[in-house]
């Protein structure tokens, strides 16, 4: 096993490290096997402590959004208006009710626990939902009639006065029109009004949200757990014995806590929180000998784990110990090939951090050449950049970054200050003032363009600069280009009797676009007989007779990744800058026309292979081919860019309904699972879980979590039905870890036991 004792060294040195850490944790596990009783009581104790104040805070937060949303609906202007007016008399009544129910579509999907919601308005008998508008009585009979509130009893719940009280036990469900458990929260409208109603906000809980929290808690199957507010009332419980739950709760004495009493004969551990918010209490009761078995069965747990752990220790500790000292040696060996010597004599950790050491010495000295080569980076990253080499915008920024230089900005123009003297340079004095000269000028620019510019040599008597801006009016970047040109030349004629031309291109707001501002300042230069007096010229200024049309591959390649990515908008507005550029501003031949025309027919061809639709290659063929004027051209060119656009769209959305048919297939096929999640899911397909969650409910219309356990609930009553199989085996067929869970589950979504559905 060992090829030598330096080998066997290190391995021994591994191995009694392992064997030392396996012993230490036995040995203290031994120490503290006669306290395990009472450290496991309190932890399961505590344990419910803690999920009972994550769910006292998780239902602090929801009640607080729900509030909120009370308040947002009634500081609603047209909620206001219709509170005041009278359905007759009012003709814009109508009127105003559209716009209310066009303003309450955002609350919809508001959170998971908020259910759904209504206002009441007293003077016109109304009821107002996020869908619809109903007369009161109708509304009553629809949807509440099953409830334990009589419609009287209703309607004076909504016309008592209230800032805001919540109403346990009130069965209905408004948007989905089926009867369900839920918590009504009733706040008077207006606010402001003291003893007056006019109105009210209803706001329906979902029950069924808050007791899964609850459903966390270690009760075991005789346990049960209830919700009281501070006046009393009963919220929610998973115990109908309203006797026990109130001698429980008569025997609380702090704000949070644990203790032990007896409840009809039985000793239970009742565990339990309270709201600073509110004032609610949240309440666990645990009979003690669930308690207790769970400590006895990690107890005999410690004992099996301790025999294990010393029969099979010593293995893992030489299977470890071989497995960390292989890839040592590797380093070693490979350390070797770096620096100088042999075998390390000393401490093998010793020697790797000495050679890393040396390492890092000459990894510093390299980034210190790197350093220094940036100026050499400089000029190429700006010799691609002025050419139009970078292939997209964060190729750009990456390179930027990397030389220190920021380009992040709303509007980008390249300025080319050209110097009079020394036109022809014929010996090296000429050359050495030339350049003095250019260091002076150099200065006088760095002085005005500070952190937002920079300068680049483009030959012996021409300096391009960049200038990059944050302001999003091209009026006003213009402007600040006009006084730097005067100031600069001003400032060089005055101090340095220096006198210099400035070629400007235009101004875009793409980073892509800063080597077409550098070609158009070029071409000011080019097409231009600068006069002494003339301190600069735009690019617009000067009188364009290209030959040549413009659309240069990168222009092209732009084109095609905007309708490929099916940004419609964008698409367009780039389009009708390359038909100004070659329409309105060249004038160019027929046979130029022509030939652009030509190469963007290709574009589109290559977009509609993009989406697999070949057959419209001919229709495009034909419908530019035909004889058109310019104006017919380019709206035929912007008709077909918007039509492959729209169809890239069309394509995405139908990706859309086929996630969603995935998801719930795969729903189908794992509900079997206890651990299957929301996070599970999202991995399957490689979504964030966010995103699922919003995802599954505008596309199925309801909750991950109530569709999963949908699913499962309606197998299981198939099950019930069909088969001679127990409950419990039901239970873990359908994906419940226990059968506990699986019969709250089961009466909550369908009112009866598994026991009442199979008489």
């Amino acid at each position: 096993m060992f090829k030598s004792f330096k080998d066997h060294r290190l391995f021994m040195g591994f191995m009694l490290s392992y064997i030392f850490v396996l012993l230490v944790p036995l040995t203290m596990g031994a120490l503290s096997y006669a306290a395990i009783i009472g450290t496991v009581e309190g932890d399961i104790i505590d344990s419910n402590i803690s999920m009972l104040e994550q769910t006292r805070d998780m239902m602090d937060k929801w009640l607080h959004e729900v509030e909120m949303t009370s308040q947002q609906l009634s500081f609603n202007k047209n909620v206001r208006h219709l509170l005041s007016v009278n359905e007759e008399e009012d003709p814009t009544y109508h009127y105003q009710l559209k716009k209310l129910l066009d303003e309450l579509v955002p609350y919809k999907i508001k959170s998971d626990v908020m259910d759904s919601f209504y206002i009441y308005f007293k003077n016109n008998d109304t009821i107002v939902t996020p869908d619809t508008v109903y007369r009161t009585p109708l509304f009553y009979d629809v949807f509440l009639k099953n409830n334990r509130f009589s419609y009287e009893d209703w309607i004076e719940l909504l016309s008592t006065y209230s800032k805001g009280h919540y109403v346990p036990n009130f069965d209905a469900d408004v948007l989905h029109k089926e009867t369900a458990p839920k918590i009504a929260y009733i706040s008077t409208l207006p606010l402001q009004y003291e003893k007056t109603s006019k109105g009210a906000v209803m706001i329906l809980i979902d029950e069924y949200q808050i007791q899964q929290l609850l459903e966390k808690l270690n009760i075991g199957e005789d346990g049960w757990y209830y919700i009281m507010d501070e006046n009393g009332t009963l919220i929610t419980s998973s115990s109908s014995n309203l006797e026990e739950i109130q001698f429980v709760h008569g025997s609380l004495a702090d704000s949070k806590g644990h203790q032990q009493i007896k409840v009809d004969q039985r000793e239970m551990v009742v565990a339990y929180a309270t709201s600073s918010y509110n004032g609610w209490q949240y309440v666990a009761v645990t009979p003690s000998n669930i308690v207790m078995q769970k400590a006895i069965k990690i107890k005999n747990s410690i004992k099996i784990f301790i025999a294990i752990s010393l029969l099979i220790g010593g293995f893992i500790a030489i299977s470890m110990a071989e497995r960390y000292t292989k890839p040592l040696k590797n380093m070693v060996s490979m350390l070797k090939d770096f620096v100088d010597g042999e075998w390390p004599e000393k401490n093998t950790y010793e020697y790797i951090e000495s050679t890393i050491e040396q390492l890092a010495k000459k990894n510093e000295t390299f980034q210190q050449t790197m350093e220094a080569q940036l100026p050499l980076l400089y000029v190429s990253f700006f010799d691609r950049l002025f050419r139009g080499d970078f292939n997209s915008n964060q190729e750009t920024m990456t390179y930027a970054n990397y030389i220190h230089m920021d380009l992040e900005g709303k509007q980008y123009v390249v300025l080319i200050l050209r110097m009079y003297e020394h036109q022809h340079f014929v010996d090296e004095t000429i050359v050495k003032e030339l350049g003095m000269s250019k260091v002076v000028i150099k200065d006088v620019i760095g002085s005005y363009i500070a952190q937002d510019g920079y300068i680049h040599d483009v030959d012996e008597n021409e300096i391009a600069i960049l200038k990059v801006t944050q302001k999003e009016n091209e009026g006003e970047f213009k402007q600040e280009i006009q006084d730097l040109v005067v100031a600069i030349y001003n400032d060089l004629l005055k101090q340095y009797n220096m006198q210099v031309f400035f070629a400007i291109g235009n101004i875009y707001k793409d980073v892509q676009h800063i080597s077409r501002s550098y070609q158009e300042a070029m071409e000011v230069l080019d097409n231009k007989v600068i006069k002494k007096q003339s301190k600069g010229i735009w690019y617009q200024d000067i009188p364009k007779q290209q030959a040549v049309y413009y659309y240069p591959i990168d222009v092209r390649q732009r084109l095609l990744n905007l309708g490929k990515t099916g940004d419609t908008e964008e698409l367009i507005e780039f389009l009708n800058t390359i038909l100004d550029e070659n329409f309105v501003r060249r004038n160019l031949s027929l046979a130029m026309y022509e030939q652009f025309i030509y190469e963007l027919r290709g574009t589109l061809i290559q977009l509609r292979l993009h989406v697999n639709e070949e057959d419209g290659i001919k229709h495009i063929l034909d419908r530019i081919a035909a004889p058109r004027s310019l104006d017919e051209i380019r709206s035929v060119l912007v008709e077909e860019f918007e039509a492959v656009s729209q169809k890239v769209n069309d394509q995405k959305r139908s990706h859309n309904i086929e996630l969603k048919e995935k998801i719930i297939a795969y729903i189908h096929e794992s509900y079997q699972e206890p651990n299957l999640s929301r996070y599970d899911v999202a991995s399957q397909f490689g979504l964030a879980e966010g995103y699922l969650s919003r995802f599954f409910k505008e596309q199925a219309g309801e909750n991950f979590s109530n569709y999963l356990e949908g699913v499962r609930i309606k197998e299981a009553s198939r099950l019930l039905e069909e088969t001679d199989l127990t409950i419990q085996e039901i239970a873990d067929q359908v994906g419940y870890n226990s059968v506990q869970s699986f019969r709250r589950a089961f009466k909550r979504v369908t009112g009866l036991t598994p026991s009442n559905l199979r008489i």
